[in-house]
């Protein structure tokens, strides 16, 4: 188990020393407490858990969001989430919907890593084939709550849209387009917290178009923490070695497991360990979908493997 995320404060006073690291104690175990609930045991969208892929997704064939049968959600306390549906006014020639699900601590900067996050969801979604010319969406990092980010985004992504041309569907049907991206804080040790990612995109589409990651982000400074910052470079070999050792199928596209590593999709702290995240068809076919490795922390204690950023 991970036990030094938040450093320890030495004093000159054995007394004051024994106080400190007794109240960093106590604050790691809140820490990991809040995080302990039922929706998150095991941690969310890991391959050990429950976890709809497809959250929010309605019936191509559908023409009223506010009515339709919706995919579930996930139980995530304190998720919420928005969606925006649009059709050509003239023939239905295009047809598109996007869905926002944001939860996030009541912190400045992880506020505005998710606007930033939003940000780039809604400018993927609002430019398509039909648009006359790409439409910046604006970027509004001064949001307040996962409400707000998730309900700016989704009108300017549902105004962006609106705007698209009439290309003429000659009669056609046209499938509804649907993305989706949910985002919640799934683990906080100190000042690190780590973000569970998952998007989806659908047009009656063959395939694998799900994406699933972790991010973990500090939260002094709303920078994402990378490969390099959790590992010295003479350890990323060695941890590289234990990540092949520990993926949840065996991928059949890595010949080099550093290389691998270093163009992985993601990699974070959970509960469980150091997760890395591969989405379908980089290190598989997409038949093989999405591959995860999770190294635990006894391991790394064991292989002599320290984190930089628990230091």
């Amino acid at each position: 188990m991970l036990s030094s995320c938040g450093g320890k404060s030495e004093t000159a006073g054995g007394t004051d020393s024994v106080a400190v690291q007794t109240q960093e104690t106590a604050q790691e175990a809140e820490d990991l407490s809040a995080y302990e609930v039922d929706w998150n045991k095991p941690t969310i969208g890991t391959p050990a858990s429950t976890f709809n892929t497809y959250f929010g997704m309605i019936d191509p064939k559908e023409t009223d969001d506010a009515n339709a049968d919706m995919q579930p959600m996930p139980p995530i306390k304190g998720l919420y989430h928005n969606s925006c549906m649009f059709s050509c006014p003239e023939d239905g020639c295009f047809r598109k919907r996007d869905i926002l699900a944001l939860r996030c601590p009541d912190v400045a900067k992880l506020k505005q890593w998710m606007c930033v996050r939003a940000h780039a969801f809604a400018e993927d979604c609002s430019n398509g084939e039909e648009c006359a010319s790409h439409r910046k969406i604006p970027q509004n990092k001064n949001l307040e709550s996962a409400k707000e980010i998730c309900d700016f985004y989704v009108a300017k992504t549902e105004e962006a849209i609106s705007q698209y041309e009439c290309k003429g569907s000659e009669g056609d049907f046209v499938p509804l387009e649907q993305h989706g991206m949910l985002i919640t804080d799934v683990w906080k040790r100190g000042d690190l917290y780590t973000f569970f990612i998952s998007s989806w995109y659908d047009w009656m589409s063959c395939g694998d178009h799900t994406r699933r990651t972790y991010v973990t982000v500090d939260s002094k400074t709303g920078k994402g923490i990378g490969l390099n910052d959790m590992f010295e470079a003479k350890d990323q070999k060695k941890f590289a070695d234990l990540m092949m050792k520990n993926f949840d199928h065996k991928p059949s596209e890595v010949h080099d497991a550093l290389a691998a590593l270093k163009d992985c999709d993601g990699i974070a702290l959970i509960r469980e360990g150091v997760i890395v995240s591969f989405f379908p068809y980089h290190i598989g076919c997409g038949a093989e979908g999405q591959f995860f490795s999770i190294v635990s922390y006894d391991e790394l204690e064991k292989a002599g493997i320290a984190l930089k950023c628990c230091k």
